[in-house]
């Protein structure tokens, strides 16, 4: 079968890197050799992933690598994934390595349905609200200023002001629902597609949620330390496996944080010294870092940091889950009722009191 490169449009979606993921760890935690394994499973799965996952036996039957055969299936994986595996292939631990970023990518799917559930209703309700506000300028501005005619009021000024718009309603009218729907559909086209494990990708599309950011960082945190951990075990030397878990896990500046770590381990520094201040790293897991090296328990703190950050990102992810829908529901539902009704009553209690005047 003829190797195909990887395109954007060939992108594997989230929800096909959780099947996959899941099924290549349970291959290998059955001791199933990966070749036979996933080109019988691409037999029984059918479909685009049944085909990746033969492609993936495949490139394993004819001598390359996982993490080869990911690059060259046809499919873009994240290079995150990609990193994940080389670390688990070169320390012989693949399924601990699959299962460092298995419950992270569930709990961004979980995250992103999430999202799309608490997006749906506001979003009908801004529409409605905008299709009221159309017609309020559209037809009932005109009409409201001819009773205001001659009346020195501030509510009049206002209406004409959205007389002088009406004209131009065709244009901007649509335009504004269109731009909130396009904006919604376009969130969740890249929150569809496995990217969404990328630090950077997850931060720009789920980090300015409530609830999602502290989540998406906590579970970068604890891949990290758990695949620190990882490499710790099987007797790495500690600036490489600083530089693979942070290849891995974390942004571009953390990426650098970590090569800064690394050069001062390998200039003679203790790690306690080499380990500087970031803004972007926990200050705990530093803190563990240092007191794990310097007391011999390394691996024992990065396992204990691993527990401790997936259960607070479990934990955020459990309340986005629960209040996300009613927060944004209310933000945005109470938004367009209180402008409408300022828009509406406030014309007419204006209309009063000039009347009353007269």
């Amino acid at each position: 079968m003829a190797e195909s490169q990887p395109s954007d449009a060939e992108a594997i979606s989230l929800d096909e890197l959780v099947a996959l993921n899941d099924e290549i760890a349970a291959l290998v935690r059955a001791g199933v050799p990966l070749d036979r394994g996933l080109w019988r499973l691409g037999g029984d799965l059918g479909g685009r992933l049944g085909r990746l996952a033969a492609r993936l036996g495949e490139g394993l039957g004819r001598g390359q690598s996982l993490a080869e055969s990911l690059g060259r299936s046809g499919a873009a994986f994240p290079p995150v994934y990609c990193a994940v595996v080389e670390a688990g292939l070169r320390t012989g631990r693949l399924a601990g390595a699959l299962e460092t970023v298995a419950a992270s990518t569930r709990r961004l799917a979980d995250a992103r349905r999430t999202v799309v559930a608490s997006m749906i209703y506001p979003l009908f309700v801004f529409l409605l609200a905008w299709g009221l506000f159309v017609l309020f300028v559209s037809k009932i501005a005109s009409a409201l200023l001819i009773v205001f005619e001659g009346a020195p009021a501030p509510a009049a000024r206002l209406l004409e002001a959205f007389v002088f718009l009406r004209a131009s309603v065709p244009y901007w009218g649509p335009a504004v629902p269109i731009a909130a729907v396009c904006a919604f559909g376009w969130w969740w086209h890249r929150a569809s597609r496995g990217t969404l494990v990328e630090p950077a990708t997850s931060g720009l599309l789920l980090g300015w949620l409530p609830w999602l950011g502290p989540m998406v960082r906590a579970f970068r945190q604890a891949a990290f330390a758990e695949l620190l951990g990882l490499l710790v075990e099987h007797d790495w030397p500690l600036p490489e496996a600083i530089r693979m878990a942070a290849e891995a896990t974390c942004t571009p500046k953390m990426r650098r944080w970590a090569e800064q770590v690394a050069a001062g381990i390998e200039r003679g520094e203790r790690l306690g010294g080499a380990i500087r201040h970031s803004s972007h790293w926990s200050p705990v897991l530093q803190w563990l870092l240092r007191s794990g090296h310097d007391r011999g328990t390394l691996l024992a703190a990065m396992q204990n940091a691993a527990e401790i950050y997936h259960r607070r990102a479990v934990r955020f992810s459990n309340s986005a889950q629960l209040y996300l829908a009613p927060l944004v529901t209310l933000l945005i539902g109470g938004s367009a009722t209180t402008a409408y009704v300022l828009l509406v009553f406030g014309t007419w209690m204006s209309l009063l009191r000039t009347v009353v005047s007269w």
